[in-house]
């Protein structure tokens, strides 16, 4: 009982303090997991971090969907029950180096990675930033360490993970980050489901940004998500009002939901960059998120863009 409670409050602490305090700490997971003691261990330990990890959802689900804290609470279960479902399965396999990685590849793809939030290998962008695939690769490597380490002397690993995972601080507390990024409150509304309403709210989305920003100085200034609404015709003429004031060097990220045709409502999660002279499409999302924007059998679902290049550079 007192052993699989410690295991219950690692997970659930795990998950709270990667998520919101110090991300690299979430490695730890694929180690408490591999040495859960029953498969049911081993399944609520995966359940209760992805659960602790998104509990944002419990209450910016009903903001976004206009609907109550229930709605927001059902689809937090099922999204945490969908990504707990590797967790149990890969506690079939015997050996601890082979289900770590099976289970952190169930973790990233589909049918589970649609809902694929809070992956431990995600802090390999803090462990190893910069470096690519070597740092998921040296990341997996580290996992595995922790595990051999654990097998043979659990005080050693717990000194070596503290030291392991303190010294992106030590060696960030040495990064200044520049003046010129800084973000600010929009305070936008949620997402309206008529059209007539949907239109209005972009109006005054636009008119919100442009009092704010518009005699601000940047070079790239990034809007936050859907802040161009749906990029119509309509709405690139509304924007064309501020780039005609753009200087030459000057570029804004914005955004939008662009239709897949003329005559379609079905759209993609874009990021349009506007210039003095041009817009330009970057980047269409991946993997729109499910429900909230992906919904394959919807008139106007949000679709996805698994294939196209992810990666695109500003400044």
């Amino acid at each position: 009982m007192v052993q699989s409670l410690t295991y219950i409050v690692l997970s659930i602490t795990t998950g709270i303090i990667g998520w919101a305090i110090y991300l690299p700490v979430v490695i730890l997971i694929p180690v408490i997991w591999s040495k859960a003691p029953t498969k049911k261990n081993a399944w609520l330990v995966g359940l209760l971090y992805h659960l602790a990890a998104s509990k944002g959802l419990i209450f910016g689900i009903p903001v976004f969907f206009s609907s109550t804290i229930f709605y927001g609470i059902v689809l937090w279960l099922i999204a945490g029950l969908i990504q707990s479902l590797p967790y149990f399965l890969c506690t079939y396999v015997r050996n601890s180096y082979l289900a770590i990685v099976l289970l952190l590849i169930a973790l990233i793809l589909p049918p589970v990675g649609i809902v694929g939030w809070a992956n431990p290998l995600t802090a390999a962008g803090m462990l190893f930033p910069g470096t690519g695939f070597m740092g998921l690769f040296l990341t997996l490597c580290l996992i595995g360490f922790l595990v051999w380490l654990y097998d043979r002397n659990k005080i050693f690993t717990g000194v070596l993970a503290l030291s392991i995972l303190i010294f992106p601080i030590i060696v960030g507390s040495n990064v200044k980050v520049s003046q010129q990024i800084k973000g600010s409150t929009t305070n936008f509304a949620g997402n309206p489901s008529n059209i007539g309403d949907k239109f209005e709210r972009d109006y005054q989305k636009f008119i919100k940004t442009y009092n704010q920003y518009s005699d601000a100085e940047f070079k790239t200034l990034v809007l936050p998500e859907s802040t161009a609404g749906i990029w119509f015709d309509s709405t690139k003429h509304l924007w064309s009002r501020w780039q005609r004031q753009l200087d030459q060097d000057q570029s804004i990220v914005l955004p939008t939901l662009l239709p897949e045709n003329k005559i379609s409502m079905k759209t993609y999660n874009t990021l349009i960059k506007m210039e003095q002279e041009n817009f330009t499409v970057l980047y269409k999302s991946r993997q729109s998120v499910p429900m909230a924007m992906w919904r394959p059998w919807a008139i106007d679902n949000v679709q996805n863009n698994w294939f196209d290049n992810p990666v695109f550079e500003i400044n």
